[in-house]
């Protein structure tokens, strides 16, 4: 799982050449701090891969399957990304599907949202708790993006996906062969990532600079 910080000092544009349709979806941002963020992100995806592929990161090629999750041309790791403000988080895996979301806590109506794309269970303990329903909102929000993500659908399908959520639970099993468990990025934060396992374990790195990244448990 790679942190990677979009607005720091260490987020200096790496002059990684980005390929045609990146470039055309980097351009359809409004405001230029959103379209920054987008760039530095993927240009940070590719040199990412880049170490597992042992390749030049403006030379990787991606092709994507029919609801738009990408992957990478030929032989190389599963991977999703996920950006969110000023982070983005990378979860690489060389033997299973991944699926990674991340989100900031905001105020919205949340219930009505829930129940647009949470499974009829999962909306239930949200209005059984209605003092919790802000943390409990985006904690399930974030384990169903990720494992939409890992099967590779898009979030139509979200509602008549199976539970992925249960409060209190830090890891979740929707199908036998997949696991889904909460992270903690940070104050105001919630991230989960999904995996085609029957454990998940990963370790964590920071992405800084080409020469050496920090990394923690």
């Amino acid at each position: 799982m790679w942190r990677i910080p979009l607005d720091s000092a260490d987020a200096k544009d790496r002059s990684v050449a980005l390929d045609a349709l990146e470039r055309e979806r980097a351009a359809g941002f409004r405001f230029d701090r959103d379209r920054r963020r987008f760039i530095r992100s993927h240009e940070a995806l590719r040199r990412i891969l880049a170490r597992y592929a042992e390749a030049d990161p403006a030379e990787l090629r991606f092709e994507a399957n029919a609801h738009g999750k990408p992957r990478l041309a030929g032989r190389g790791p599963h991977f999703n990304l996920s950006h969110s403000g000023e982070w983005a988080l990378v979860a690489v895996s060389t033997d299973c599907e991944v699926g990674v979301d991340l989100e900031i806590e905001r105020e919205l109506d949340y219930l009505p949202a829930a129940r647009l794309v949470f499974h009829d269970d999962e909306v239930a303990q949200l209005d059984a708790a209605p003092e919790r329903l802000r943390n409990d909102f985006f904690e399930c929000w974030v384990r169903r993006e990720a494992y939409l993500k890992g099967l590779g659908l898009g979030l139509g399908a979200a509602k008549g996906l199976e539970p992925v959520w249960r409060r209190g639970q830090s890891e979740t099993a929707p199908r036998s062969d997949w696991r889904v468990t909460g992270l903690s990025p940070g104050d105001d934060w919630k991230a989960a990532l999904a995996a085609n396992a029957t454990e998940i374990r990963f370790t964590e790195l920071r992405l800084t600079n080409e020469a050496s990244d920090d990394r923690s448990p």
